[in-house]
């Protein structure tokens, strides 16, 4: 019984560090910045933001944005985890939590679905060990930078708003290039 325990234990070690390794060794892709958005949307007349006006561009959506600005990143995480683990049913509860209009809502859990495809690992390891999303205001993370290499631009066709280019200052250390005035 011992020596099968043991063999369970290094397996396990064995296999740990081997998804250290292959952690380490991801290389998250380079994506250019958000910078060179075209147009404007007008929300209200008071209430813009760049680009073309999509699902998110309301303002119950602007509300929820500048509210949750240093929450969203993490509420949106919970709602993926529980998209993976649970179901869409949660992930679309979690996302209604929030206050996001059903429109928008969708267009975030098409990113979580991009997400999947594309970044499962690298999100997956930086939420299981508490990894920084940032490295510094110019570096995302892994689960980051891909979502931001794989993910963007889906997002953005659906959602028309992002909270950047609302020009709301978030909890993901930005690059003031990537903040659209």
């Amino acid at each position: 019984m011992y020596r099968c325990l043991s063999i369970t234990l290094l397996v396990s070690i064995g296999v740990y560090y081997c998804l250290i390794i292959a952690f380490n060794l991801y290389a998250a892709p380079a994506y250019d910045y958000d910078d060179s958005v075209l147009g404007t949307c007008f929300i209200t007349d008071n209430l813009s933001h760049c680009g073309s006006c999509g699902e998110c561009s309301t303002i119950q959506d602007y509300n929820v944005y500048y509210e949750t600005r240093n929450t969203l990143t993490g509420l949106a995480k919970e709602c993926a985890i529980r998209d993976v683990f649970i179901g869409r049913d949660s992930a679309i509860e979690c996302f209604d939590d929030t206050g996001l209009t059903p429109g928008c809502r969708d267009c975030w859990l098409e990113n979580v679905d991009c997400d999947r495809k594309h970044c499962f690992f690298p999100c997956l390891w930086e939420t299981a060990f508490g990894i920084q999303q940032n490295i510094d205001e110019n570096t995302l993370s892994k689960c980051l930078a891909c979502d931001e290499y794989y993910c963007l631009d889906i997002f953005i066709s659906c959602a028309g708003m992002s909270r950047r280019r609302a020009n709301i200052t978030t909890d993901i250390g930005r690059h003031p290039t990537e903040m659209c005035t």
